[in-house]
């Protein structure tokens, strides 16, 4: 259970969080061995292993071969550390009844309280209705026989069917985010925003032959937008209000800070 006041203005919310591994006597299992015993040491490759989860009696229980790579910016601990993971199945499955999609990721919750704020965000974010909100599945981690930790499962966000349901040959996903390290990405007008290409991937042999065009099609868009709300003109024909409003009552519920820098804020 968490809480969270918001006097004097507003109202006052608990939300509880309904884990459905509280029917069982612990949480699911999930164990990742990789060939030849390697661990992982880059967010660059992928490395192949085998993956199996126990569900503990609350979820199926599975068996593939996966990728695995590291992912994540400050959250990256390195070789040894509590780091997040990557991982990619070569069919689409469904690990914990979830939606079918290839790509998934373990996050490590290392900084203090995140696991809880996690699990709260996107309980309130589904809650609220607001778009591509992700799950969060509590699992204990473990690679090649050794224990990582306490981790969450949940989808990598993107524009798939399990995350953000929309075409990727008409649609695109933005980052804003200063580690600004996407191969497409741009600085905008007039606010300066670091504006990340993060799907789909204009660099794949299918975008060749118009990736330029297009990510010029991108900025335009993206400036006109951000024109329009220094001017005060028009901003609201060019957004979905309703949508934005609850992203941002539920990042304001959890005091999400990454809004400010701005990091991980897509669009």
């Amino acid at each position: 259970e968490w809480w969270y006041g918001m006097r004097p203005f507003g109202h006052d919310y608990t939300v509880r969080v309904g884990w459905l591994t509280d029917r069982a006597p612990g949480v699911p299992r999930i164990d990742i061995d990789i060939d030849e015993g390697r661990m992982v040491s880059s967010k660059d490759y992928y490395l192949h292993a085998n993956f199996r989860l126990d569900g503990n009696g609350v979820f199926d229980n599975m068996e593939d071969s996966i990728w695995i790579k590291g992912r994540g910016n400050s959250s990256w601990a390195g070789t040894w550390g509590k780091s997040p993971y990557n991982i990619k199945f070569n069919e689409k499955v469904k690990p914990f009844g979830l939606t079918k999609g290839k790509s998934w990721c373990l996050i490590a919750n290392a900084q203090r309280g995140s696991m809880m704020v996690n699990a709260i965000g996107m309980k309130a974010a589904r809650m609220m209705g607001t778009a591509g909100a992700n799950h969060v599945i509590p699992v204990d981690l473990y690679i090649n026989g050794e224990y990582r930790g306490s981790y969450t499962f949940t989808e990598k966000v993107g524009l798939r069917n399990n995350s953000v349901d929309v075409d990727e040959m008409t649609s695109y996903m933005l980052e804003l985010d200063e580690y600004y390290d996407e191969d497409y990405r741009f600085r905008s007008l007039p606010y300066s925003l670091p504006v990340n290409v993060k799907d789909p991937d204009l660099t794949e042999e299918i975008f060749w032959e118009d990736a330029n065009e297009r990510f010029q099609t991108i900025q335009d868009q993206f400036n006109a937008f951000t024109s329009a709300l220094m001017n005060q003109d028009g901003y609201e024909e060019m957004m979905d209000l309703d949508a934005f409003g609850r992203f941002f009552m539920v990042n304001n519920l959890i005091n999400n800070m990454e809004l400010g820098h701005p990091k991980s804020t897509f669009l």
